[in-house]
Protein backbone atom coordinates (compact mmCIF):
# COMPACT_ATOMS: atom_id res chain seq x y z
CA UNK A 1 0.00 0.00 0.00
CA UNK A 2 2.98 2.38 1.08
CA UNK A 3 4.93 1.86 -2.01
CA UNK A 4 1.80 2.12 -4.76
CA UNK A 5 1.07 5.67 -2.96
CA UNK A 6 4.74 6.63 -2.63
CA UNK A 7 4.75 6.54 -6.58
CA UNK A 8 1.60 8.07 -6.95
CA UNK A 9 3.31 10.60 -4.64
CA UNK A 10 6.08 10.47 -7.12
CA UNK A 11 4.87 10.83 -10.52
CA UNK A 12 2.94 13.48 -9.55
CA UNK A 13 5.64 16.01 -8.91
CA UNK A 14 8.30 14.05 -11.26
CA UNK A 15 6.57 14.82 -14.88
CA UNK A 16 7.29 12.58 -17.84
CA UNK A 17 9.35 14.87 -20.01
CA UNK A 18 11.55 15.05 -17.36
CA UNK A 19 15.06 13.86 -17.45
CA UNK A 20 14.51 11.16 -14.07
CA UNK A 21 12.17 8.61 -13.35
CA UNK A 22 11.18 7.31 -10.12
CA UNK A 23 11.01 3.42 -9.58
CA UNK A 24 9.86 1.97 -6.23
CA UNK A 25 9.63 -1.53 -4.94
CA UNK A 26 9.11 -2.94 -1.27
CA UNK A 27 10.62 -0.67 1.02
CA UNK A 28 13.41 1.06 -1.71
CA UNK A 29 13.03 3.77 -4.31
CA UNK A 30 15.42 5.01 -6.79
CA UNK A 31 15.63 8.00 -8.96
CA UNK A 32 17.14 6.73 -12.42
CA UNK A 33 18.66 9.28 -14.36
CA UNK A 34 20.32 8.92 -18.39
CA UNK A 35 22.75 11.62 -19.46
CA UNK A 36 25.50 12.20 -21.80
CA UNK A 37 28.98 13.04 -20.37
CA UNK A 38 28.79 16.56 -21.88
CA UNK A 39 25.25 17.20 -19.56
CA UNK A 40 26.35 15.61 -16.41
CA UNK A 41 26.16 18.88 -14.64
CA UNK A 42 22.91 19.30 -15.66
CA UNK A 43 21.95 15.93 -14.94
CA UNK A 44 23.43 16.25 -11.28
CA UNK A 45 21.33 19.47 -10.85
CA UNK A 46 18.36 17.84 -11.57
CA UNK A 47 18.58 14.84 -9.00
CA UNK A 48 19.57 17.74 -6.36
CA UNK A 49 16.12 19.50 -7.15
CA UNK A 50 13.96 15.74 -7.37
CA UNK A 51 15.94 15.01 -4.04
CA UNK A 52 15.02 17.78 -2.68
CA UNK A 53 11.17 17.51 -3.86
CA UNK A 54 11.16 14.35 -2.52
CA UNK A 55 12.34 15.55 0.61
CA UNK A 56 10.23 18.18 1.20
CA UNK A 57 6.98 15.87 0.17
CA UNK A 58 8.12 12.91 2.58
CA UNK A 59 8.51 15.68 5.83
CA UNK A 60 5.29 17.16 5.11
CA UNK A 61 3.71 13.69 4.67
CA UNK A 62 5.81 12.90 8.48
CA UNK A 63 7.76 10.12 6.62
CA UNK A 64 11.58 9.80 7.49
CA UNK A 65 14.05 9.46 4.82
CA UNK A 66 17.71 7.85 5.42
CA UNK A 67 20.75 9.94 3.82
CA UNK A 68 22.73 7.14 5.31
CA UNK A 69 20.80 4.76 3.17
CA UNK A 70 21.31 7.19 0.03
CA UNK A 71 23.91 5.75 -2.59
CA UNK A 72 24.87 7.76 -5.82
CA UNK A 73 25.62 5.29 -8.40
CA UNK A 74 27.34 6.23 -12.18
CA UNK A 75 26.83 3.08 -14.59
CA UNK A 76 29.98 3.99 -17.11
CA UNK A 77 33.46 3.26 -18.00
CA UNK A 78 36.24 3.86 -15.76
CA UNK A 79 37.21 7.06 -17.87
CA UNK A 80 34.10 8.58 -18.48
CA UNK A 81 33.56 8.53 -14.64
CA UNK A 82 36.96 9.92 -14.41
CA UNK A 83 35.96 13.41 -16.03
CA UNK A 84 32.88 13.63 -14.65
CA UNK A 85 32.77 17.29 -12.94
CA UNK A 86 31.05 16.05 -9.28
CA UNK A 87 31.72 13.07 -7.25
CA UNK A 88 29.65 13.69 -4.59
CA UNK A 89 25.56 14.76 -4.34
CA UNK A 90 24.26 16.84 -1.68
CA UNK A 91 21.04 15.28 0.10
CA UNK A 92 19.56 16.22 3.53
CA UNK A 93 22.44 17.78 5.08
CA UNK A 94 24.97 15.31 4.19
CA UNK A 95 27.23 14.15 0.98
CA UNK A 96 26.44 11.43 -0.54
CA UNK A 97 29.72 10.20 -2.02
CA UNK A 98 29.65 8.23 -5.64
CA UNK A 99 29.92 4.63 -5.17
CA UNK A 100 30.36 1.52 -7.38
CA UNK A 101 28.34 -0.79 -5.62
CA UNK A 102 24.10 -0.13 -5.15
Amino acid sequence: MFTCWLLGLLSSFIPRYHRNAALSYVDGTKLITSFQLKDNLDAITDLKNDLFKIGKCCSSNLLLLNPGKTKLVIFGSRQMRAKLQFHSLPFMGKDIDLTDTA
